[in-house]
């Protein structure tokens, strides 16, 4: 991550789309062993399980986009780009993990009761990491890199 590679956002890019990647192909052969077996949607108000993975999700989702960047890993503007980064992209693994996590066990529970609203929350968790994407215009503006330093990126 100095002068010499320049290739830190294209890390940041694979580990990010291999997260994503794994948890779509994850899914896709969950629906092919699923396939003819799902079963219709139950009465979700009394599934204790339902109520776990509901928890579960809405932890994450909240914890990898509220609590994790502010408290968890707070990024010091004064620090040399160099170190930013690094606890840019720690930070922004550890945010994807946390959704990675809540879609993992929503999809081994589709495996399990074959109910496509688990399914369904493995969605919702894809979504997030979409939205999560690294960009170097977001990089640069959170870390509040100076120009002459925007050629790490």
């Amino acid at each position: 991550m100095n002068n010499t590679n320049p290739s830190y956002f294209n890390k940041l890019n694979l580990i990010y789309w291999a997260l994503i990647g794994s948890q779509i192909l994850f899914a896709i052969i969950a629906s092919l062993i699923q396939s003819g077996q799902v079963s219709e949607a139950e009465a979700y108000q009394d599934s204790m399980i339902f109520r776990f993975i509901a928890i579960i999700l809405i932890a994450g989702a909240s914890f990898a986009s509220h609590t994790l960047p502010n408290k968890i890993i707070p990024i010091n503007k004064d620090q040399e780009t160099k170190e930013k980064l690094q606890m840019y992209m720690s930070r922004q693994i550890m945010r994807l993990a946390l959704l990675e996590g809540p879609s993992m066990l929503c999809i081994v529970f589709y495996i399990l009761k074959s109910d496509m609203i688990f399914l369904l929350g493995s969605v919702v968790c894809i979504v997030f990491m979409l939205n999560a994407r690294p960009k170097k215009e977001k990089i640069i503006e959170e870390l509040e890199i100076r120009a002459e330093d925007q050629n790490m990126i």
